[in-house]
């Protein structure tokens, strides 16, 4: 039947989809562990406003793709997500905050 069609091509993309979802979902955890939930904004807005809803919006209106289009848009998206990620991964600092924050309390009493 042609829902089973269906179903299955739907499956083909989800067969690529989840391992980019889980290692998008991986980095960030590493940005929000690190105090970093800024990335992790970033990477989210990027995923969907840059890289999803254009795209999903061109194949449908210029490559006429269909429905189908839903599911390359989430694999392109998570790809590229991931992509920026480790970008940006390469760029983050680190150390944790509380020391930032301990270094101003003691200069704060130590200036009083």
């Amino acid at each position: 039947t042609p829902e089973i069609k269906i179903c299955v091509k739907y499956l083909n993309y989800l067969m690529f989809g989840l391992p980019l979802m889980g290692l998008f979902q991986c980095i960030n955890g590493v940005f929000q562990g690190a105090g970093r939930t800024e990335l992790v904004l970033i990477l989210a807005a990027t995923r969907l406003w840059i890289f999803r809803i254009p795209l999903f919006i061109l194949m449908l209106n210029v490559f006429d793709v269909g429905y189908q289009a839903v599911w390359i848009n989430m694999v392109i998206s998570n790809f590229g997500a991931i992509v920026l990620g480790f970008i940006l991964y390469t760029f983050v600092d680190y150390r944790p905050k509380i020391n930032k924050m301990h270094q101003k309390i003691k200069q704060e009493i130590n200036n009083a």
